[in-house]
């Protein structure tokens, strides 16, 4: 299990993504399909790269004093951020209804992913303990 959501699945992920994007941008400079689905795809991934930099900078600037704080402010720079992007670039209509579901939807997708992060870190950390004990011994 450990192979699988430690290599197997982030590696699946990442050529995936760069899957859609050589894609993407060869049908867009050579023409094919939809375009504005390629369009509307390298937005994304456009956006949560640069998201991801600019949550970074500015998260390292600040000092937190617990955990609660730290991802306090992440969710709510994501929050905005990605909120912008969606309303903005048009993914999503703008309307009360839309703001509530994407409310609604990045809130659990925010916590599943942190939940997801604390528990790798913990089985890390369990796993280089056994090791250091095994070692003591």
């Amino acid at each position: 299990m450990k192979i699988l959501t430690e290599k197997v699945i982030p590696m699946t992920t990442l050529l995936v993504t760069l899957t859609l994007i050589i894609i993407s941008i060869s049908n867009l400079i050579f023409g094919g399909g939809d375009l504005s689905v390629y369009i509307m795809f390298l937005q994304i991934a456009g956006c949560f790269f640069v998201l991801s930099c600019v949550e970074y900078f500015i998260l390292e600037k600040i000092e937190f004093n617990s955990s609660v704080s730290y991802n306090a402010a992440s969710f709510l720079i994501w929050y905005l951020m990605l909120g912008v992007c969606n309303f903005g670039f048009g993914w999503s209509g703008v309307s009360l209804k839309n703001v509530v579901v994407y409310t609604l939807l990045f809130t659990a997708f925010f916590i599943c992913i942190q939940k997801y992060s604390y528990y790798r870190l913990r089985r890390s950390a369990e796993e280089i303990n056994r090791l250091l004990e095994k070692n003591k011994e």
